[in-house]
Formats: structure tokens, C-alpha cells, sequence
């Protein structure tokens, strides 16, 4: 049974008031501890979220309350409906946090990147990767950034004519992303001189542009050749993006192919756990 609990990110009445009629975005994130917060916090900023929103903060239950690093109630706008609330803490926290998120609907779960030895309990380190495997919804694994405050979103997405890449892209075009947003679409080939994969790629990236273009987002394009996890991540650094956005299985992928019983593929099973940036798995 999960308990409500009331603090500094607790409800805002005044905001609930103003709220249109239609159904608030809704957005679940995970708390593990103090090393991903700041993260995790920062990364509701670079989402795409609307004006009126709804964060819900799942903490495991001896986490509550939240330590004061993260009541950062200037931080966040006003119109946002922010509350935490505990998790059962019967089981896992990634799988406590999947089922809350398909129980309430959330639109987009965003999960902190455990990758430290150093981390307390040692099982937060494995969530983020079977959050993205499993969740129903978009999963964002935040990561620390070091972009200016302000500064607008830089979304590069990786697309490969797949359904899961073009639902990738569909919902980045379908959120409310400020002023200045740019998106760069990378297709990654592995090898060149493949008429087929040519054709499939501009398509692809044709599309793509298409459709973010006409979201109103600033977009180029970039084809790349090699490893398609370590071209993207390479494309990303080089390119300062605020975070990398893919499609859970691509091309030729299988429900098992990222791991055992993993809904990853590979590529994205690689950038889930070792991605030096933040990164969003979406699922068609």
C-alpha cells in the first residue's frame, strides 16, 4: 500500500486551480539516493514538458522524507503539480516504480544513472537499465549534465527506419519544447555501399525531419558509418547534446536481444547502461 507523504514538493492548490480541464502530461520520477537527485531533478527541465504538468516523485520508503538537496521549490514552475509519495518496498525499486507508472498512467518516467561502485544500496545500481527494458511508458536515464541553466534542449535522435525510432520521433514532436530546441537526426550504417540500407536511412531521416521540422524544432541531419551505440554516443559528444533519444529495438532486433529477457535491443540495451550522456528509450 503506498503512502502519500507531504513536503517541500508537496502540493500546489493554487496551481490545481489554474489547471485547464484536459488531462495533465504526467511524469513519475525515481529517487535512489542522493548521487543521481541532482540529475534527475534537472533533467525535468530538457524534457519537453507542458505548462501544467504533473511530477509525482517515487521514493523508497525509507527514503522519506526527501533530503533538502532536492526541495528545491523555486526551481520547478509554479504550474507544475509536484508531490512524493512512497513506494511499497516490497520489492525492487525499479520494478515498484514500473508498476506505479503504468497504475497512474505516467506519460514519461525518468530514472537516475547508478553507475558507481559506491552507491547505497548496491541493487540502485541495476534500475535504470530494466526500468527502459520494461516500463510502458518513455524512460529518460539522467545523467549529469553541465549545460548552462537556460540553455535550450539539444535532442539527438538516432533513427533507422524501425517503428519503435519512429515512435521515437513522433513523440519528440508531439511535446512543448521551448524557443532555440535543436534536434540532429543520426542514422548510423555499419557498412557502406549497401544500396538497401542507403535507401531505408534517407527515408528514414526524411521523415524524420519532416515531422520534428514541422513541430517547430530546428533540425539537421548527420549519416554516420561504424558501431551504431558507439557512433551515437560519439555524435552526441560532438555535437553537446543534452540528450540522445532512441527507439527501444531496432532493425532486425528481438525482445531478447539486449540481454536475458531484456526489451532492449542491443544498441539500446549498450547506451542504457554505459552512455556517458542522458538518454530516453521509447517503444512503439
Amino acid at each position: 500500500m503506498s503512502v502519500a507523504v507531504n513536503n517541500d514538493l508537496a502540493v500546489r492548490v493554487d496551481a490545481l486551480r489554474t489547471v485547464p480541464a484536459e488531462r495533465r502530461a504526467r511524469v513519475l520520477v525515481t529517487y535512489s539516493g542522493l548521487e543521481g537527485a541532482r540529475a534527475v531533478a534537472g533533467e525535468l527541465h530538457f524534457a519537453g514538458l507542458p505548462a501544467h504538468a504533473e511530477v509525482l516523485f517515487a521514493v523508497p520508503g525509507n527514503m522519506i522524507p526527501l533530503p533538502a538537496a532536492l526541495r528545491l521549490r523555486g526551481a520547478f514552475p509554479v504550474s507544475w503539480y509536484m508531490r512524493s509519495e512512497a513506494l511499497p518496498g516490497i520489492g525492487l525499486v525499479g520494478d515498484e516504480a514500473i508498476a506505479k507508472a503504468t497504475e497512474w498512467g505516467a506519460d514519461l518516467l525518468i530514472v537516475g544513472s547508478q553507475g558507481s561502485s559506491n552507491v547505497e544500496p548496491p541493487y540502485f545500481a541495476c534500475i535504470s537499465a530494466n526500468v527502459a527494458a520494461n516500463a510502458r511508458c518513455p524512460v529518460r536515464i539522467a545523467r549529469p549534465r553541465a549545460s548552462a541553466p537556460g540553455a535550450a534542449p539539444r535532442l539527438l535522435v538516432g533513427v533507422d527506419g524501425s517503428a519503435d525510432a519512429d515512435e521515437a520521433v513522433r513523440e519528440l514532436a508531439g511535446r512543448k519544447w521551448p524557443i532555440g530546441t535543436a534536434v540532429r537526426i543520426v542514422s548510423v550504417r555499419e557498412r557502406l555501399g549497401d544500396v538497401g540500407d542507403s535507401a531505408r536511412a534517407l527515408q528514414a531521416m526524411s521523415r524524420a525531419a519532416d515531422t520534428l521540422g514541422f513541430a517547430g524544432l530546428e533540425v539537421s541531419t548527420e549519416t554516420r558509418y561504424g558501431a551504431p551505440a558507439g557512433e551515437l554516443v560519439a555524435a552526441a559528444e560532438g555535437w553537446n547534446a543534452s540528450c540522445l533519444v532512441v527507439g527501444a529495438r531496432g532493425l532486425g532486433s528481438t525482445a531478447y536481444e539486449g540481454g536475458q529477457g531484456s526489451g532492449l535491443g542491443s544498441v539500446c540495451d549498450w547506451l542504457a547502461r554505459r552512455a556517458p550522456i542522458s538518454i530516453e528509450v521509447v517503444r512503439s
